[in-house]
């Protein structure tokens, strides 16, 4: 399964990447029956699943299964797919933890900061030995100094000792230099960055000198993909399939020739922007030129390979982002679409569609406005649709019909009263629609942990952010961690609040 949001900040802007979800184990009650924690189907017995970790006969009496509080009874909510005893009210009191909008990547769309533990007790005492060993976290470690960022995943608490993880030692990395260089020229400006990695794993983009000149810090493993975006939104990748040592390597911008192509029946204001055809991880080509009063656009791109096109429409708009035209190319560079004899791809049709539509609420409250929501298509990672929740907690999202993962974020004062996020996996979008989106109430935990180099020293002062890992079994609230980064105190340790669900 594929986690991608909060959608990376780039993909709200233009470019589109992903990151991934892992799985989750958790014990809790539901429907008021006793049941087993797990992580996969294996983990239960005969004739049961495993549903957000917890398993439950496939549909069976003891459980009652639910794809929305509808299918609950009076005083239950439908919470990872398992109708659960409604939580009491939160408190108003207790810290001032944050949340800016997401549980990985896309940190800079939540609006606040949060209102503190929604039970009041900051994950203190009855919780000093309780038993968290069925989470599983990703502690997400930034860059400080010589430590490269990266990701620690599968970090699970000891049984019975209360949220605690065990520590985490951070590999010091290795220095990736080089210039990006495009003919022989250096490429002063361009944005370098990692793609195919969950953006909290990731180092954060760097923009390259005067003289094209770059330099990152990765950790020591692979493979990594780098890509170097230039200011006229040209393209160039860097692949390296195991770094051991610091490594000096230049980008290379590809020449160009235009691709030209005509947008039937529009004018100007839409971006077209291109994909290398096949490439994992999706590999941008160029981030979009825009048509003129014509509807033409005249694209840049290198000859040979094949790419997918894309349209992003104007602003006043009402059609969709969308894939424009698979696999074309050049003239005479053997795809399936190559340019014509004159020179264009012409009067290629652009299409309507459909929206999603509905609001966002707290449960037992009302609308709650600035909560990311998304939808990714579940074909085609690259179309990724998404937004904050306006006034009363509305959202609209206009899309080409498909099958989607939706998923929606509390804003950060809403995470401070508990909120947690709500996941929909293979909702089907082929007309107007409208999905009401309740963010079910949790219970606030503080998990804390600590991070040392490989000769026991403390990293010190690093940013730092817990990532729940979990599966979506079925439409409804999952648990999630404030991805508001904290750093690191002196001797390493840190602490991070966590929404999970209720007993």
């Amino acid at each position: 399964m594929v986690d991608r949001f909060p959608i990376p900040r780039a993909t709200w802007g233009a470019v589109l990447s992903l990151g991934a979800l892992l799985v989750l184990g958790i014990a809790c009650g539901g429907g008021g029956n006793a049941t087993v924690k797990c992580v996969t189907n294996s983990d239960c017995p005969d004739g049961q699943i495993c549903v957000a970790g917890d398993c439950v006969l496939g549909g069976g009496d003891e459980v009652n299964t639910c794809d929305g509080p509808e299918d609950c009874d009076a005083g239950y909510d439908c919470i990872g797919g398992i109708c659960r005893p409604r939580a009491e009210e939160p408190g108003q009191d207790g810290g001032d933890g944050g949340h800016d909008g997401g549980q990985d990547g896309g940190g800079d769309l939540g609006p606040d900061g949060g209102d503190g533990p929604a039970d009041g007790d900051g994950g203190g005492g009855d919780q000093a030995l309780e038993d968290f060993s069925g989470l599983s976290f990703t502690v997400a470690l930034g860059t400080n100094g010589s430590t490269a960022a990266q990701c620690f995943d599968g970090v699970r608490p000891a049984a019975s000792q209360g949220p605690v993880l065990p520590g985490v030692t951070a590999v010091i990395g290795h220095t990736v230099s080089g210039s990006v260089r495009s003919g022989g020229s250096a490429v002063a400006g361009a944005i370098v960055s990692m793609i195919g990695q969950r953006e909290a794993c990731a180092p954060d983009p760097v923009t390259a000198d005067g003289s094209g000149r770059f330099s990152v810090r990765l950790p020591t493993g692979g493979p990594f993909d780098l890509q170097a975006v230039a200011p006229d939104g040209r393209v160039g990748h860097l692949h390296l399939n195991y770094i051991s040592a610091d490594v000096s390597q230049d980008i290379s911008v590809p020449e160009t020739q235009p691709l030209q192509c005509s947008l039937d029946g529009q004018g100007s204001g839409w971006t077209v922007l291109a994909y290398e055809r096949g490439s994992q991880p999706p590999r941008l080509a160029h981030t979009g030129v825009q048509t003129d009063a014509e509807g033409v656009a005249q694209i840049p791109l290198e000859v040979g390979p094949a790419f997918d096109l894309f349209a992003r429409p104007p602003a006043a708009e009402s059609l969709p982002f969308q894939l424009l035209l698979e696999d074309c190319c050049h003239l005479d560079q053997g795809c399936e679409n190559d340019v014509y004899a004159m020179g264009e791809l012409q009067a290629i049709r652009v299409r309507s569609g459909v929206s999603l539509s509905g609001s966002v609420a707290l449960q037992g409250g009302g609308g709650l406005p600035g909560c990311p929501v998304e939808l990714v298509d579940q074909g085609d990672e690259r179309l990724a649709f998404g937004m904050l929740s306006g006034t009363g907690g509305s959202y609209q999202l206009l899309v080409r019909p498909s099958t989607f993962e939706m998923r929606a974020w509390p804003s950060g004062s809403a995470f401070g009263q508990g909120a947690m996020r709500y996941a929909y996996s293979g909702i089907a979008v082929f007309q107007d629609a409208t999905q009401a989106v309740t963010l079910a109430v949790g219970r606030a935990v503080e998990f804390s942990g600590r991070v040392t180099q490989p000769s026991g020293q403390a990293v010190a002062n690093a940013p730092v952010r817990l990532l729940l890992d979990v599966e979506i079994a079925g439409p409804g609230a999952y648990p999630l961690c404030d991805t508001q980064l904290v750093q690191t105190d002196a001797q390493g340790r840190f602490t991070v609040r966590c929404n999970l669900i209720p007993h």
